[in-house]
């Protein structure tokens, strides 16, 4: 009966991934992808040119298909990736010759080299960055560690790799190190060692994530532990789906809430297909089989790839990717899901049918659509967890270096707003309009606006009056807490603020240099040819923008749709509180 239920499997598995994707569904999944941006956390393109051509790009145009490479810039652009973590890997046996480290840097040089080759990639340091590369219209290049063995046990490797341009440390390969446990070897440390944990608290210091695919379960917990960053799983998936060991278990996936780290899901099949322990286990016997029956080692190679060819590997589909996906967001929550492929050849029959190549993100996020998941999730998933995620560790760093508290606010300081239809995530950027943004955020900490509301709509218009499809939500407190030692914010005026895309930007109203005011707003819409400093409302007020809304926006909407006399909401929306996020 297994055996049935198998090959059934293995037939089923091809015909779901061919099964055609709506079109309406997949134009709007390549909407979401450009506006993300889409952030991928891993990619192996660095090791493939070095296996092809040790490393020599002439002659090499990434700017047409390259079908013998998991990447090339047209796929990159099919597939929507606004950013990318190219990954240093060399193999783990490597620590057996004391080479990791040698290898390592003939990674990092192609990696270096290949952006330097290509106008269409930029390397990317900061969660800033990223968004500054994606709106120039270029790829964000970032590059992740893929094993901790390349640091060769010195924190001061760990930190030359920071300055070269590293963000993630995956703390273990394949092997065990000897200061981390490997979820594919022995255990020997049962997690991590005292010298395992200085490696957590020193990425954490100098601003580079813990990656935790690979490692052990022991080993995830005691990082998780340790560690005073999100951390991530750089391509890994949810065990309770497919019981693989490098996937992440049920009780580690609950721990990210509070830590605040993500897991980007990975497409290789093996990783994905919860039928892949049975067909491992039978490869197995088949391959003690033919062990027991003959002697030469080619002959048993080539019995196992004639064994493999009679029973094909099930596969996996999208639609179980998918599923992986589920089980995060029910298990984690939302924000804490991303995507890492894990693109590491060229292709077959390595990744889930359906998502072979880097030109295939949409057709996931048009299945996530398809099973209900809003616009705003998709966002999440496909880079804003991340860079919420990176933030968060930048500013960890900045406050274990001594940071004064000013500039571990700048750009950074994220805001909840509580109310009655769901949460609201804002990130304020002090460098935007400094004192409006210094101001709301000590209101934000007295607790001015708990037990405040949400009020009403207002229509926006252009300089010249036009009307644009644009508008506002009016927040504000209950007007007795401005007796309570809150005088109304003065704004400063603020002019043009760079804010290209208006949808979910936070403002406070102005109409000249002496205005004060207590209430905020968060546009609605998204009218890429205006920029912010032009917007009017109807009595002639502009705004001082000072930060955007990361996550919620569907709360936003659901606000603006609520009933509404005129203007005004009836009733309004009550807002529970308002604080620093944690």
């Amino acid at each position: 009966m297994t055996l049935v239920l198998v090959a059934l499997l293995a037939l089923v598995a091809p015909l779901a991934a061919a099964q055609e994707t709506d079109p309406a569904l997949l134009a709007r999944a390549r909407a979401i992808l450009e506006r993300a941006p889409l952030i991928d956390t891993h990619n192996d393109l660095p090791s493939m040119l070095i296996e092809r051509k040790d490393g020599d790009l002439a002659g090499l145009d990434l700017g047409v298909v390259q079908p013998q490479l998991c990447a090339d810039i047209p796929r990159l652009r099919e597939g929507g990736v606004g950013a990318q973590y190219w990954s240093v890997y060399t193999d783990s046996a490597n620590m057996r010759t004391n080479r990791s480290l040698h290898e390592a840097l003939r990674e990092f040089d192609v990696v270096l080299r290949l952006l330097r080759s290509r106008p269409e990639l930029e390397l990317a340091r900061t969660a800033d960055d990223i968004e500054r590369i994606h709106r120039s219209g270029r790829i964000a290049s970032l590059i992740g560690v893929e094993g901790g063995h390349m640091i060769e046990g010195s924190l001061a490797v760990l930190r030359i790799f920071h300055e070269l341009g590293a963000r993630y440390l995956t703390l273990t390969h394949w092997d065990t190190v000897e200061w981390a446990d490997s979820a594919t070897d022995r255990n020997e440390h049962e997690g991590l060692t005292e010298f395992g944990e200085s490696v957590v608290r020193e990425a954490n210091r100098i601003g580079m994530f813990v990656d935790l695919s690979h490692v052990s379960a022991e080993t995830m917990r005691d990082a998780l532990r340790v560690s005073r960053a999100p951390v991530i799983f750089s391509h890994s998936n949810a065990r309770a789906i497919d019981p693989h060991p490098r996937n992440v278990p049920d009780d580690v996936l609950q721990l990210l809430p509070k830590n605040g780290g993500v897991v980007h899901v990975n497409f290789i099949k093996e990783f994905v297909s919860p039928a892949d322990p049975e067909w491992q286990a039978r490869k197995k016997a088949a391959l003690e089989d033919l062990h027991a029956r003959l002697d030469d080692e080619k002959a048993v190679e080539a019995g196992i790839a004639e064994w493999e060819k009679a029973n094909p590997h099930p596969g996996g589909t999208i639609g179980q990717v998918a599923d992986h996906i589920d089980h995060i967001r029910k298990v984690a929550g939302i924000d804490h899901v991303g995507i890492g492929a894990d693109f590491y050849d060229a292709g077959g029959t390595s990744m889930v049918p359906g998502l072979k190549d880097v030109s295939r993100y949409p057709y996931l996020f048009a299945e996530l659509l398809r099973r209900g998941y809003t616009d705003d999730d998709l966002l999440k998933i496909a880079g804003r967890n991340h860079l919420r995620a990176m933030r968060q560790m930048e500013q960890a760093a900045l406050a274990l270096a001594g940071a004064p508290e000013a500039q571990r606010s700048a750009g950074a300081a994220r805001v909840q707003i509580r109310t009655d239809h769901g949460d609201i995530e804002v990130e304020v950027d002090t460098a935007r309009a400094p004192a409006t943004a210094a101001n709301f955020l000590r209101y934000v900490d007295g607790g001015f606006y708990d037990g405040g509301r949400f009020h009403r709509t207002v229509r926006l218009s252009n300089q010249s009056g036009q009307a644009v499809k644009i508008e506002v939500i009016q927040a504000g407190a209950n007007p007795a807490r401005e007796r309570e030692g809150f005088p109304p914010i003065a704004l400063e005026r603020t002019g043009t603020t760079g804010l290209r895309h208006l949808d979910g930007v936070v403002s406070m109203a102005r109409d000249g240099p002496d205005t004060a005011t207590s209430d905020f707003f968060i546009c609605i819409g998204d009218q890429p040819s205006l920029d912010q400093g032009g917007l009017r409302n109807p009595d002639g007020q502009g705004f001082a923008a000072f930060g955007r809304v990361v996550s919620g926006m569907d709360v936003v909407r659901a606000i603006q749709a609520s009933p509404a006399d005129g203007q005004h909401l009836t009733p309004p929306v009550t807002i529970r509180s308002v604080r620093r996020h944690p």
